[in-house]
Order: C-alpha cells, then sequence, then structure tokens
C-alpha cells in the first residue's frame, strides 16, 4: 500500500495483477470494503513499484519483470 504525500489519496496496487486501484482516503476509514475511484491497468506484467514526483501529480508505475515497463498517471 502507497500513500500520496498530502493524504488525499491511497493508492493499493495487486502486484499479481498489476493493476492499481485509486481510493479516496474518506472512503477507506468509512467501509472496510471501499469501491475504487479509479482503476489503472499496468503492463502486462505485475507492479513492482509506485513513485510520485515532488509535487504529487504524477505517479508513475513501473515493473522490472520487463525492460522499459513504466506508465505515468496524472493526477
Amino acid at each position: 500500500m502507497f500513500y500520496c504525500a498530502r493524504a488525499f489519496f491511497i493508492w493499493c496496487f495487486s502486484s499479481d495483477s498489476g493493476v492499481v486501484n485509486i481510493y479516496d482516503m474518506a472512503s477507506c476509514l468509512r467501509s472496510q470494503q471501499p469501491q475504487p475511484l479509479k482503476a489503472v491497468p499496468n503492463l502486462t506484467t505485475a507492479c513492482t513499484g509506485l513513485k510520485f514526483n515532488s509535487t504529487d501529480e504524477l505517479l508513475a508505475i513501473a515493473s522490472n519483470m520487463q525492460e522499459k515497463a513504466v506508465k505515468l498517471v496524472k493526477e
């Protein structure tokens, strides 16, 4: 589980499927099974890393299981 530095979103991912789910923090605190705001399909391989840029506007999703496997998601 990864957290945005500004704490507006919680970003979770399933390492087996390679899908990154984006959740609203308030709904995660209210429900044990919150619905994601957005599901971002990654690549054809599992996610092995997530990193926000310094302004939290971009999220880089990467996999070390395939060469050049990176996806950028804008907030």
